[in-house]
């Protein structure tokens, strides 16, 4: 039941955490992130099958097979103010923004918001996923904390700066780099992806 409603892996970290005062819900993306590998790695070693992938050469679908332990962690590099917040200026609006890391709650509101667009085979596109994931990171933009004036913007927002938004947010979250480099098993194609982070952590068999 947890599996198809793609509450496993919160309920996993649930269950590890042993401090009291620390719920897995207020943990930052990015140290859920970190603490789901070791997980991984203590008790079912390094070798994770993530499920399958296309390849970009030569569009055939293969099943790669994934070294946990090759994975590196990123240093914090860039402090957030006294709000926690970082500051960023989009370079094709000139629009500056104060934006958040996610945590666990963000996750779960950004995935029944995908679940329930799928029950109701409305569709959720990426576009739309990621102005979701926008106006839950953007706190300020040109001083304005207004959501609604937020999600204008974000509506608005040029490709440029959308771009240039996502790869800064990326670079400031410190913990565990989930780029990989992943080999086509039919023509040896290389090519730099995210390893993702689903239930097949645990549970490799589960059906997703």
């Amino acid at each position: 039941e947890l599996i198809t409603q793609n509450k496993v892996l919160h309920a996993v970290l649930e269950s590890a955490i042993i401090d009291d005062t620390l719920k897995a819900e207020d943990m930052l993306s990015c140290d859920r992130n970190y603490v789901l590998i070791q997980l991984r790695i203590e008790g079912f070693g390094s070798e994770y099958e993530p499920g399958p992938m296309g390849c970009a050469n030569c569009r055939n679908v293969f099943s790669p097979k994934v070294d946990l332990s090759q994975l590196k962690t990123k240093e914090l590099k860039h402090r957030p103010d006294e709000d926690f917040l970082y500051f960023i200026e989009l370079p094709m609006s000139k629009v500056k923004i104060r934006f958040r890391l996610l945590n666990g709650k963000d996750e779960i509101a950004l995935q029944n918001k995908g679940m329930s667009a799928i029950k109701k085979a409305s569709g959720f596109k990426a576009k739309k996923m990621w102005s979701e994931r926008y106006l839950l990171q953007i706190m300020e933009v040109n001083g304005e904390k207004d959501k609604l004036f937020i999600k204008s913007f974000i509506d608005a927002m040029p490709l440029g700066d959308s771009q240039f938004f996502r790869k800064f947010a990326a670079e400031v979250e410190p913990g565990i780099d989930l780029n990989y480099n992943f080999v086509c098993s039919h023509c040896g194609h290389e090519e730099e992806k995210f390893v993702p982070i689903t239930p097949r952590l645990f549970y490799p068999d589960a059906d997703l």
